[in-house]
Parts: C-alpha cells; sequence; structure tokens
C-alpha cells in the first residue's frame, strides 16, 4: 500500500498503513458492462482508467458513479455510514460482490443487534447522502479497509478516519490473523502424490 502522492504540493503524503484516510475523486469513466462488472476477471481496463483520472486530479483509485449514484472504485467497493447511522452500499447487481464488504455489512449487522447502528441496507447511494455521510469506506480484498476522508475536494465527516472504520478493519485484521471468520482447511493430504 505504501504512501499516497500528495495531494498538492507542499501537503504531506498520506500514509495508508497508519489509517490517516485517503482523498479520493469521482470519476468519468463508464460503468462496466454488467458481465464485467459482476464477476471476478482479469479485465482491468477500466478500473486502470478510473486509477488514471483520480490519480491526475489527486487521488488513487477514484469512485465510479452512475446517474448520480455511488457505485464502485477500482478494484474496492464503497461503503457509506450516514449520519442516522445506517450503512449502505450499493446493491451487487452491477458491481463485484466484494468478500470485504460483505464481511463489513456482517459486522454492521451485529453492531445493530448491540444498538450501535440503526440498518444495514443495500441501496442506491445517491451522491449527496456519500458527501454528507458520516463516514466513506474503501474496502477490498482480504483486509484492506480504509476512509475516505476526502471526497471530490469535500470533507467526509469529521474529514479523520471514523470509529466504525477501525472497528471493521481491526476485527478484519484479528480474523485474518487468528483465522476465526470464514476458514476452512484444507485437507492437502487428499492432493498429495504418494
Amino acid at each position: 500500500w505504501g504512501s499516497l502522492p500528495a495531494h498538492s504540493a507542499g501537503e504531506e503524503t498520506l500514509d495508508l498503513r497508519q489509517g490517516e484516510g485517503i482523498r479520493e475523486f469521482t470519476v468519468s469513466v463508464p460503468m462496466k458492462p454488467k458481465l464485467l462488472a459482476t464477476m471476478k476477471s482479469n479485465n482491468y481496463l477500466l478500473n486502470a482508467l478510473m486509477s488514471m483520472e483520480s490519480t491526475e486530479k489527486g487521488g488513487r483509485y477514484g469512485i465510479l458513479t452512475y446517474d448520480g449514484k455511488l457505485a464502485e472504485a477500482a478494484v474496492c467497493c464503497v461503503g457509506v455510514l450516514t449520519k442516522d447511522k445506517e450503512f449502505l452500499t450499493p446493491p451487487f447487481d452491477c458491481i463485484l460482490a466484494g468478500t470485504t464488504v460483505r464481511r463489513c455489512m456482517d459486522i454492521c449487522r451485529d453492531m445493530c443487534a448491540s444498538g450501535e447502528l440503526k440498518d444495514v441496507r443495500q441501496q442506491e447511494v445517491p451522491l449527496d447522502t456519500v458527501y454528507q455521510a458520516e463516514e466513506l469506506l474503501m474496502l477490498s480484498g482480504d483486509w484492506h479497509v480504509e476512509s475516505i476522508v476526502e471526497l471530490d475536494g469535500r470533507p467526509i465527516g469529521t474529514g479523520q478516519p471514523g470509529p466504525l472504520a477501525k472497528r471493521v478493519r481491526d476485527t478484519i485484521m484479528r480474523e485474518a490473523n487468528e483465522g476465526t471468520h470464514d476458514c476452512h482447511p484444507v485437507p492437502y493430504h487428499l492432493y498429495s502424490r504418494q
């Protein structure tokens, strides 16, 4: 992951390993065709174009939108925590159903049961809701959970990583290190040649 380039001249870089959050930008790249959007493939052309456009603006991955609504980032899903304590993510009908965002939704459902959050839903998320979010999470492969602290030059929430991102990241990291969630032992002895 390393450090991101400075947003503009004279500003410090953002070290993702420290969880300081990242700046992102919506991009004008078109949506992928449904078949490519909902399956894991080696076709990363549109993802590369998204990242290139965002990088030119000072971001890293880019946030894809359609008709004024949130879709996904290049190689990442995006989750929104509203000020009403609802966790929202776009439906998986035109984006990849990422494992990390699905685990994040499970963690958020547990937080609903304890009263910390009100709801977890998949629905179309208008950009106005995204800009007014309390937290905006970028979720990708294995354990990568980052706070988007600024989108299109607008601060998200306090402009700092929030407690939901930390909780989700810590939970997923603990599970990865301990092998306590969604881990299935592989009987390698069945596949060895004797």
